[in-house]
C-alpha cells in the first residue's frame, strides 16, 4: 500500500496529461453544482475533486466500454447505457461532466448534444478533449479537437462560454510525449498504471517491468518534465496543447437566432 501511495505521487509528478488534466478539473469544479452526471465515467478519476460542489454524482458508462474496463475500475458506474442516447429524461441534471470521452464516438457533435440535452436550464457543461495525444483505445479512437471545434459546439447549442483554455503547450507536449515513453514502453509500467488510475477505459493489460533500468529511467523522465515545464513557463505555445478545457452554461431562457 505504501508503495502504491509512493508510485502514485511519482505519477502526478512526471505523468504531464494527468498533471495538467488534474489542474484543469481544480480549475473546473466549483462551476459545478446539484446533481452531477459524469457521461463515460470510466472509474471516476474526479469524483473527489467535485464532491464538494454537487448534491449527488452519478456516473454513466457505456456497457461495452464498462465489461471491457471493468476489471482494472476502482469505482464502478452508476448507470449503463448503450445505443446513441442517454437514457435520460430532458434536462436531468444541473452538471454534466464529459472527460476525455468525445474522441472515442462516431459522431461527437451528436453526443455533445446529448449532454445539453440532459442539462437544465442554468446548468454548467464541463468538457475536456485531447488534441496532441496518441492513439488510445483503439480502435475507437477517432478525432481530436482544436478549440474551434469546441467552441462552434458550445455556439451551435447556444451556451455560453465560460472558460475555453488549453492544457499545456508545445513544450508540455514534447515533455510529455518522450517521458511517457519512457516510463510506459520502455519501462514497461502500462499495467502498473492502470492499477493507479491510469488509462482507464482500456481493456486491462498484463506486463513486467523492467525495474532493473528505473535508476536511469526515472531520473530521466524527471528531468526532461523539469525541462518542459521550464520552457513552457518562458515561451508557453497554445497552438499545440495536450487538449481543452470547456466550461459553459445553458441558458434559462432560449436564445434566438443560434449559429
Amino acid at each position: 500500500m505504501r508503495a502504491l501511495t509512493w508510485l502514485e505521487s511519482l505519477r502526478s509528478q512526471l505523468d504531464l496529461e494527468h498533471r495538467t488534466l488534474r489542474e484543469a478539473m481544480t480549475r473546473a469544479a466549483p462551476y459545478a453544482h446539484g446533481a452531477l452526471l459524469d457521461v463515460g465515467c470510466g472509474d471516476k478519476p474526479h469524483e473527489a475533486l467535485f464532491r464538494p460542489y454537487v448534491t449527488s454524482y452519478v456516473g454513466a458508462e457505456r456497457a461495452q466500454t464498462y465489461r471491457r474496463t471493468a476489471s482494472s475500475a476502482r469505482s464502478k458506474a452508476d448507470l449503463e447505457f448503450d445505443g446513441d442516447r442517454l437514457p435520460l429524461e430532458d434536462e436531468s441534471y444541473d452538471t454534466v461532466l464529459c472527460t476525455q470521452v468525445l474522441e472515442h464516438v462516431p459522431d461527437p457533435r451528436h453526443w455533445f448534444g446529448e449532454l445539453v440535452r440532459v442539462l437544465r436550464p442554468g446548468g454548467r457543461l464541463i468538457v475536456t478533449t485531447p488534441f496532441s495525444y496518441r492513439v488510445h483505445s483503439a480502435p475507437e479512437d477517432y478525432f481530436r479537437f482544436t478549440r474551434y471545434a469546441l467552441q462552434r459546439f458550445a455556439t451551435e447549442e447556444s451556451l455560453e462560454i465560460e472558460i475555453l483554455q488549453e492544457r499545456g503547450g508545445l513544450w508540455i507536449v514534447l515533455a510529455h510525449k518522450a517521458a511517457s515513453h519512457l516510463l510506459v514502453d520502455v519501462l514497461r509500467t502500462r499495467a502498473l498504471a492502470q492499477r493507479l488510475g491510469g488509462y482507464g477505459h482500456e481493456a486491462p493489460t498484463h506486463s513486467t517491468p523492467r525495474w532493473w533500468l528505473a535508476p536511469a529511467v526515472i531520473p530521466l523522465a524527471g528531468g526532461i518534465v523539469a525541462v518542459g515545464r521550464m520552457f513552457h513557463d518562458l515561451d508557453p505555445d497554445p497552438s499545440d496543447p495536450l487538449g481543452h478545457l470547456l466550461v459553459a452554461t445553458k441558458p434559462r431562457t432560449p436564445i434566438k437566432g443560434g449559429v
